[in-house]
């Protein structure tokens, strides 16, 4: 048995925060499912009726909080002055995970970067990866039963996911750091604070781990490929950087990326009228995004 589900094993977790891509009422059914005792709390009433509650922090034993509740929220405090864990479901799936684990952060490129290194691993071993993370509508929990039989998890890690890697001193085996720009700044009060989030994605590594930080576009600049801009050159290194290192053909690797074609709401072209091409680029969030683009 898992480790973690030996913990859970009729103990009173809290799923603090549903949130809005799924992953907390996903998590909410694999706990169920595996023998937790489990409330919810979301401050949305149509989500949770009873909306959030010191009652609820006084029940539970166990909190997993989503990633976008800050650690200075009035009850996530009341839980750690009652000295009760308060975890992150991604960071207890890198702690616990069976398989390699393979995390990407960054302030862009990270969506990209997770999907080169799945491609060009999925050539190489068919049906053995499982990707992850900040992706919406998936439980990081749920990826405990998909890891049988998988030799990678490819995870995307926004620094709200890994901030609670700080406090388990936990790191992915293999990490990568495509860049790092002003961003979430409403939650962070600082540069420092924001890049030192991102950090925690090597920090805690052991020794015959891999590093990649700020992968260089010119190393794959003769490299074959649908993605438009220097940006994806560089999403592009960095997937070749760290795959390299785990001795994947480089044949295969340009194979695939020659015939990868860019994520929904990026650089989408949508229509051509009248000579102007019309472009989504939702994902273009911040200025760098916008002006990496253009």
């Amino acid at each position: 048995m898992n480790k973690f589900l030996s913990q859970i094993q009729s103990k009173k977790v809290l799923i603090f925060g549903i949130g809005i891509q799924g992953g907390g009422a996903g998590d909410t059914k694999w706990l169920t499912e595996h023998g937790a005792i489990v409330k919810v709390s979301d401050r949305n009433l149509s989500l949770c009726p009873e909306g959030q509650t010191e009652s609820q922090i006084d029940w539970a034993e166990i909190i997993i909080k989503n990633p976008a509740v800050a650690d200075d929220h009035p009850l996530i405090l009341r839980a750690k002055s009652q000295n009760k864990p308060v975890f992150t479901s991604i960071a207890l799936f890198v702690k616990y995970s069976p398989v390699k684990t393979i995390g990407v952060t960054g302030t862009r490129g990270k969506s990209t970067t997770v999907a080169l290194i799945t491609a060009v691993l999925e050539a190489v071993y068919p049906g053995q990866i499982i990707s992850g993370g900040n992706i919406a509508g998936t439980s990081c929990l749920s990826l405990f039963d998909q890891v049988v039989g998988k030799k990678y998890a490819v995870l995307e890690l926004s620094s709200f996911q890994l901030h609670n890697f700080h406090d388990l001193k936990i790191s992915p085996n293999y990490a990568i750091l495509t860049n790092i720009y002003p961003d979430h700044l409403n939650r962070y009060s600082d540069m420092e604070s924001y890049q030192k989030d991102k950090e925690a994605i090597h920090l805690f590594q052991k020794p015959g781990d891999i590093f990649i930080k700020y992968p260089d576009p010119d190393t794959v600049r003769e490299w074959e490929t649908l993605l438009p801009g220097i940006h994806n050159r560089e999403n592009i290194a960095g997937m070749w950087s760290l795959l390299s290192r785990l001795a994947i053909p480089e044949t295969t690797a340009r194979q695939v990326v020659a015939k990868f074609t860019s994520l929904p709401f990026r650089q989408e072209i949508i229509a051509v009228k009248k000579g102007v091409t019309y472009i989504n680029d939702t994902t273009s969030t911040t200025p760098i995004a916008a002006i990496k683009a253009l």
